[in-house]
């Protein structure tokens, strides 16, 4: 599948495949617009088929505002709620009420709500923390 057409599969424009193929590939180097007809037989070899849903996937989650429960993370990457609490606790990225560390906050999204005149914050993983736990727990 060449750069144009993936670009049409995933209704976008092909320097946002360029841009999603230099982050996923970066030994390939900056890629312009203009450079993309001749890396259209790497992006071939390099982007099969199964690699394309995964990068549209990414790229939607970047491109939202929303915030992932962990619970949701931890299905995704094949753990349970409870293993990846306590692997998050463990590493002292957070408390022992759930709630992250200074030092990582900025994976984060807590949010609070009140039960019965009480406040309880809830952790949430946004985009970045996404992409920065998919890594240290594949």
């Amino acid at each position: 599948m060449t750069i144009t057409e993936t670009a049409e599969a995933l209704k976008c424009a092909p320097w946002r495949v360029c841009e999603a193929l230099e982050r996923h590939f970066p030994f390939l180097g900056t890629i312009s617009h203009v450079d993309a007809c001749m890396y259209e037989t790497i992006a071939e070899e390099l982007a099969p088929d199964d690699v394309i849903p995964k990068v549209e996937a990414y790229e939607r989650l970047i491109e939202s505002y929303t915030a992932m429960s962990i619970a949701t993370f931890a299905k995704s990457i094949g753990w349970g709620r409870n293993e990846l609490f306590y692997a998050l606790r463990t590493r002292g990225i957070l408390d022992s009420e759930n709630i992250p560390y200074q030092k990582y906050l900025e994976y984060f999204v807590v949010r609070h709500r009140v039960v019965s005149g009480i406040n309880y914050p809830t952790s949430y993983l946004n985009a970045r923390g996404v992409v920065y736990f998919q890594k240290i727990f594949r």
